[in-house]
């Protein structure tokens, strides 16, 4: 795993992993000499995105947990293809999901719930079913893979043998000389959290913090609305606000002075608190300094 450490606990498995990392390094690098230059190392331009395959194959609570990175991705494609891979315990949730065009159901025999039966002709079943979904996805020449588990099976499986041009997940269990962009995982992280922080490179990210900006911009005007009109007792009429200079030449009319005053007022309290918060941490680290410091001078 050149060099690096997993996040698998269990040692045998980690160091299968480690091993089969290894095996599969070799393999794609000597492809990409051979000219299998897909998916691509680096060199990510989303702005030629067009069809994209969200693989999430295990848990249903996983399952449930990546369902914003569709809005997000449609948000950020609206006219691009949208693909979800998943098992079949997961189909459920999201089969009528609005942001997705396509629902692609195959259950990976390594996960306990689907490993094959009934001997050579089960694998054989297994290894048909397989195929048939690599050359479905070579078919659709998917532009990215999206995998939020950040496993080496899903990245090689569906990434490499299907052809995908680029691909975003984490490289927990191996398969960096696969990814796009190197996204550092954090254990404790919320799955939410990890999901939508592989769609940075898109710029997905930064339409996030846009939005929760924006949100907590509108939030705060209409409490220095509130506040303005509850203090001066104007009728608390229907507020609309928009952060633009054509709001603020002909939507403030008449409502100016209670906008006004719930402003300061608010601007007031917010820096009072501010400031009272600041006070109180400075009082208490030098309260702990002191002690340390009369501590040692006592020994």
């Amino acid at each position: 795993m050149n060099g690096r450490e997993t996040s698998i606990k269990n040692p045998a498995k980690k160091r299968l992993a480690q091993v089969a990392d290894a095996l599969l390094g070799w393999l794609v690098r000597t492809g990409r000499l051979l000219g299998m230059n897909r998916p691509r190392r680096g060199g990510l331009a989303p702005e030629r995105i067009a069809r994209i395959l969200v693989v999430r194959l295990d848990h249903i609570g996983d399952v449930i947990m990546t369902t914003p990175v569709f809005r997000l991705l449609k948000e950020r494609y609206p006219e691009g293809r949208l693909t979800c891979l998943v098992a079949s315990w997961g189909k459920a949730v999201v089969e009528n999901n609005p942001y997705l065009d396509e629902l692609l159901i195959y259950d990976a025999p390594w996960w306990k719930k689907s490993r094959p039966e009934g001997g050579a002709a089960g694998l054989v079943n297994q290894g048909r079913e397989l195929l048939g979904l690599l050359a479905g996805l070579r078919r659709r020449r998917f532009d990215l893979l999206v995998d939020p588990r950040g496993d080496l099976r899903h990245l090689f499986f569906f990434g490499y043998l299907g052809g995908i041009g680029h691909i975003l997940s984490y490289d927990r269990t191996g398969g960096r000389y696969l990814l796009a962009a190197d996204t550092v995982f954090e254990e404790g992280r919320h799955e939410i959290d990890k999901a939508v922080h592989l769609l940075a490179p898109l710029g997905v990210a930064c339409l996030v913090f846009a939005m929760t900006a924006r949100l907590g911009g509108e939030l705060l005007v209409t409490l220095a609305w509130f506040v303005g009109t509850t203090l001066l007792g104007v009728p608390q009429d229907e507020f609309s606000f928009e952060l633009s200079w054509d709001w603020l030449q002909h939507g403030l009319g008449p409502m100016w002075k209670p906008f006004l005053v719930g402003c300061l007022l608010s601007g007031l309290a917010a820096g009072l608190l501010g400031y009272t918060i600041l006070e109180f941490i400075w009082r208490r680290r030098v309260r702990q300094k002191y002690r340390q410091r009369r501590d040692l001078s006592s020994l």
